[in-house]
């Protein structure tokens, strides 16, 4: 399928070019499929590069940008840019704040651990700045409703879990890790009540064991509230609701700072639920 046979009116929006981009993927070839990746697990670098620099840091030949724009409906790579530049300014006090961090961040001899910490804090600003209230609000009043919360997650995403479980068996809800300990997630799911939701935390390149436990729990009506990466995450096609989160990534190595921050907000959430709903009881 060529570019322009994906072409439609373009969106004007950087959230509607997200919704276009998910909406799209599918029907991307592999090099644009990885693009479309790159792209919205890097929206900073596509806002303040060149397209030469861009396609170097994806791997790509610079055609290919122009290719994935065309494809999304844009004109060319510059036409596309300029709401990846919109997100930074709409987010941002000054974009040219943003340009003079970036660039003295480049000149500096920072070592890792600076270099990490402000990768991680940018992570942070982007959360708070992009997560819906509103869909943070429905994620925790889910699970403040809910018979029993089974967190399911692996490899990367572990930890987070094991936050979650943590801080929701602190707040006296009953809760599970579904970690497939012996084998035996299938066996777990089959156990799920309808009452019950179902936690999934994944982040690319997406464990098939947790993209098998939504889809399980999905099919027999269970609540699934899902935290991932990006709308093109497999998952956000069960996830009522999804957050989103992309963490900061340095030499190729990916924190968990931003996903830690955005686990602990959800068990903060839930328990200002609780809190209230043991409140309306006793009046």
């Amino acid at each position: 399928m060529s570019a322009k046979s994906l072409s439609g009116d373009p969106p004007d929006s950087f959230a509607d070019l997200e919704q276009v981009i998910a909406a799209r993927h599918a029907g991307l070839s592999s090099r644009l499929k990885d693009i479309a990746v790159f792209a919205l697990a890097h929206p900073n670098t596509i806002a303040l590069e060149t397209v030469a620099t861009v396609a170097e840091q994806a791997g790509v030949p610079p055609s290919a940008l122009v290719r994935f724009a065309q494809a999304l409906g844009f004109d060319g790579f510059s036409d596309m840019q300029r709401l990846f530049r919109l997100r930074l300014v709409e987010q941002m006090p000054s974009y040219a704040d943003r340009l003079a961090q970036r660039e003295s961040a480049e000149t500096s001899d920072a070592d890792t651990l600076d270099q990490l910490a402000t990768a991680a804090h940018r992570a942070i600003d982007d959360l708070a700045a992009e997560t819906p209230r509103e869909i943070l609000a429905l994620a925790a009043s889910r699970l403040a409703a809910a018979r029993r919360i089974d967190i399911v997650a692996q490899r990367r995403s572990l930890p987070v879990a094991a936050y979650l479980l943590y801080g929701l068996l602190n707040l006296e809800r009953p809760t599970r890790l579904l970690d497939n300990q012996g084998g035996m997630l299938a066996q777990y799911l089959r156990s799920l009540d309808q009452a019950d939701v179902l936690l999934a935390v994944s982040f690319k390149p997406y464990a098939p064991e947790t993209l098998e436990a939504v889809r399980a729990a999905a099919a027999r009506g269970l609540g699934v509230v899902v935290m991932t990466d990006l709308p093109v995450s497999p998952l956000t096609a069960f996830g009522k609701p999804t957050l989103f989160v992309r963490d900061a990534e340095l030499q190729q190595v990916r924190s968990l700072a931003a996903a830690m921050c955005l686990a602990t907000c959800l068990v903060i959430e839930t328990g200002h639920r609780l809190v209230a709903a043991r409140a309306r009881k006793q009046e």
